[in-house]
């Protein structure tokens, strides 16, 4: 196996209490001061949050640990021997990223294992617990007495609450919806920095605060320059009442000064997140004119290219993203790196093929030893933003990398494009001057498909019921049967298809015309199709055929004459040509072109992969071939199919036989597959598994419920 270049990360700057960055400011230095964390000026108060949470708490490194004690009757004796008891749970601070389980029993520690669970959250087989081990199902906690003790006495569960990831771009904090760059200020405690403060500047920051909404707890978040109250904000728990502010401070600027960061309330976890101080005014700003360009990379999970005029599909469908598309450049030919939505963003966003990243399957996540797009961009002054609607786009995934601020939504019943597009323009509309990267991700068009601005599922899901009613029993539904499905199946998608133009035309109208959104790019793809029957399959993730690989791709922006550009494009070639369009030079370890600079065509290479097959398909030019990820197949010529895509666009009828450049074709490229093979990450990081049952249970809410 190759071995990877790891990324260097210093941690010099903990000792530093803010960066300048881009440029010089009227008082000679940077306009903007990105503040970073140091440990708290006045400590957690341990015997408030103790009383509070009825459980002990204790500082820990980087963090706290919480502790309970568990009488010897709260634990149940269960048929196979082993004893289990309701977990212990802390709302609003357990269950958090980074946390840790311990457990001990009369003074003598437990062993951590994990439990295997099945897509649907349930208990498929638990890793045996040998004596003296604990593992988690679902609420409950499960242990085996170690020899020589015959029932549960003296036992104690801890779980430490970290406080953030320290790297190289300050403490990477993570609560339910949102994580990235910040200061993890508790409650009872306060941060004090040390700055400077730019002539004619401002304050600005996420709030964030967990917990529940309804529980009526309530929090207070202040800021005080110099010692003196600069200002306050009351506001309620829960993700919903997190929001962007922008805090005015001294006209005159200051050489150096405190800024202290405190927050009254409740225990739970509350941060003050992509903390910076900027321009008060960035549209006016002088250095506005020196910066980057603003990138908005808009991806419509699963969004057929023949939804679109430009590939063919009705004009009427998608009249606003129609209209967009003639304004940019389209590139008529853009592929998936996959035909599903984990491995086919993980290319987009490491610039690697799905067997170097290895997020190819169900409970894999994206390894953090690759470079992404979102981390370049960051290291040259960009602030990086993201809005998305979770499942696998999700810190749990790890597809935050490099974001200062990523905001997830959880489905479907947390999916409202109504409110992903707010959140995204509120970061828009929250400027600070610095150029701006922000990434929106929708499953507006993803099965369950929902219908009208309500986004309800409820007519699908009955639909579904119905078939399921009157063909449990079927050996074999018949053909015309499974045409009739396809087509009420699309009927559905095409609904959510026209609720997303809608929408999407609206939100784009308010950007374009921000005060500072200028000079900016907007890129609208996605990352995989839908199948309706084209080849015997509904959705996607099952095959390659064109219906799930091929997207839309185009690029809206100052200076790009609008029109068509034959290039063949995958999402691999994303991160060059994001970079590209920033004006800077582009990781070594990403593979694809930029798209506006490529010379010549080259083959594009899309993989789906299981636990019992790995698949591929390799189109170059007017010619597509399926075959099995296996070089010595290449080398022989043992494909699957082969196509003419020129004479025959819906790959229908197969020329494997007929033709003797399948053969040909398949061997030139058996190399750089071998290539790609040898690259694969020598381990592949999972989900934790304290995450494990309710992430699975999640996607298969979204029919991701095979391996």
């Amino acid at each position: 196996m190759r071995t990877w270049l790891r990324r260097i990360a210093s941690h010099s700057f903990f000792g530093l209490s803010a960066v300048g960055l881009l440029g010089c400011g009227a008082d000679g230095g940077s306009p903007w001061v990105v503040l970073r964390a140091e440990a708290p000026g006045r400590l957690l108060d341990f015997e408030s949050w103790s009383q509070a949470l009825g459980c002990a708490v204790r500082p820990g490194a980087e963090g706290v640990w919480l502790e309970w004690s568990l009488p010897p009757e709260a634990w149940r004796l269960e048929e196979d021997g082993s004893r289990t008891c309701l977990r212990p749970f802390a709302a609003g601070l357990s269950r958090v990223s980074g946390g840790v389980l311990e457990m001990s029993l009369a003074g003598r520690e437990l062993s951590y294992r994990p439990v295997t669970t099945t897509a649907f959250g349930k208990t498929e087989q638990l890793d045996e617990l040998l004596q003296g081990s604990f593992g988690l199902v679902r609420d409950r906690v499960t242990m085996r007495l170690p020899a020589g003790l015959s029932r549960p006495t003296d036992v104690t569960f801890r779980e430490f609450v970290p406080r953030g990831e320290r790297t190289e771009r300050g403490l990477q904090i993570a609560h339910d919806r949102v994580s990235g760059r910040g200061l993890p200020v508790w409650p009872s405690e306060s941060w004090r920095l040390r700055t400077r403060v730019p002539r004619d500047s401002a304050l600005r920051f996420f709030a964030a605060a967990r917990g529940d909404a309804d529980s009526g707890a309530r929090f207070r978040f202040e800021v005080a320059l110099d010692g003196e109250p600069l200002w306050e904000l009351e506001r309620k728990a829960g993700p919903d009442a997190d929001a962007w502010i922008t805090v005015p401070l001294p006209a005159e600027g200051r050489a150096e000064a405190d800024l202290e960061f405190t927050v009254e309330g409740p225990p739970t976890l509350t941060a003050f997140m992509d903390p910076v101080i900027g321009p008060a005014h960035p549209a006016s700003s002088a250095a506005i004119a020196r910066r980057r360009p603003n990138i908005v990379l808009f991806l419509a999970d699963t969004f057929r290219a023949d939804n679109l005029e430009a590939y063919g599909g009705a004009p009427e469908r998608a009249p606003s993203i129609n209209a967009v598309a003639r304004e940019s450049v389209v590139f008529e030919q853009a592929f998936g790196a996959s035909s599903w939505t984990l491995p086919s963003q993980a290319s987009l966003f490491t610039g690697l093929h799905p067997p170097e990243h290895g997020a190819t399957m169900r409970e894999r996540i994206l390894p953090r030893d690759f470079l992404t797009v979102t981390e370049v961009l960051a290291r040259h002054g960009y602030r990086t933003a993201a809005v998305t609607d979770g499942a696998y786009i999700s810190r749990r995934f790890q597809m935050n990398q490099g974001f200062d601020w990523f905001l997830e939504h959880t489905g479907p019943d947390g999916w409202n494009l109504d409110v992903t597009l707010e959140r995204a323009l509120e970061l828009l509309n929250n400027a600070d001057g610095r150029p701006i990267f922000l990434f929106v991700q929708t499953y507006r068009t993803h099965e369950p498909y929902r219908i009208g601005p309500d986004e309800s599922s409820d007519e699908f899901v009955a639909y579904q019921k119905t078939l399921y009613r009157e063909h449990k029993d079927d050996d074999d539904v018949p053909e015309d049967k499974r045409q009739e499905i396809a087509r009420s199946y699309y009927e559905y998608y095409l609904k959510g298809v026209v609720d997303l133009d809608l929408e999407f035309g609206v939100w784009w109208e308010q950007v374009r015309h921000l005060e500072d959104w200028r000079p900016g790019y907007l890129m609208f793809t996605s990352d995989h199709g839908e199948g309706f029957y084209e080849h015997g399959k509904l959705g996607h993730g099952n095959s390659l055929w064109g219906e799930t690989t091929r997207i839309p791709l185009f690029v809206h922006g100052a200076g790009l004459a609008p029109g068509r550009n034959p290039t063949a494009a995958s999402l691999v070639d994303l991160a060059r040509t994001i970079a590209g369009l920033a004006g800077v030079a582009p990781a070594e370890s990403w593979h694809g072109v930029d798209l506006f600079t490529a010379s010549e065509s080259r083959p594009i290479l899309g993989f789906w992969q299981t636990r019992l097959h790995h698949r591929m398909s390799i189109v170059e030019g007017e010619h597509k071939l399926l075959c099995d990820a296996e070089p010595e197949k290449l080398l022989k010529g043992e494909l699957t199919s082969a196509f003419d895509l020129g004479e025959d666009p819906g790959e229908l009828e197969d020329l494997l036989d007929e033709s003797s450049w399948p053969e040909e074709m398949a061997r030139g490229h058996a190399e750089f597959l071998l290539q790609l093979l040898e690259a694969a990450p020598e381990t592949y990081p999972t989900l934790s598994d304290d995450e494990r049952a309710r992430t699975l249970a999640e996607l298969e809410a979204l029919g991701y419920g095979g391996s």
